[in-house]
């Protein structure tokens, strides 16, 4: 798989993207690890909070694209290596 589009329920800049259901977080930790690139889709109202099973630490985490980020958290992901798009 060239890409894996992956959404989440919760993401925090210290821990990365958690969803409260842990089938679909095994499900999704078995689909990025045969992608070439992980793109994590999410809206400002899942940033700073975490659910029960982290499924993509931030340095599984490539892209990012959301719709609104604060200056400090974009640096934060940036200086990770994590590519920060957002989408108006």
């Amino acid at each position: 798989m060239d890409k894996a589009f992956m959404a989440c329920n919760s993401f925090s800049v210290e821990k990365g993207a958690s969803t409260p259901n842990i089938i679909q977080a095994e499900t999704k930790k078995l689909m990025m690890s045969i992608a070439a690139k992980v793109i994590l889709l999410y809206d400002a109202s899942k940033m700073g909070r975490t659910s029960f099973a982290l499924f993509a630490p931030l340095h599984a985490i490539e892209t990012i694209v959301t719709d609104a980020i604060g200056a400090e958290d974009r640096a934060h992901l940036e200086e990770s290596g994590i590519e920060v798009l957002t989408a108006d």
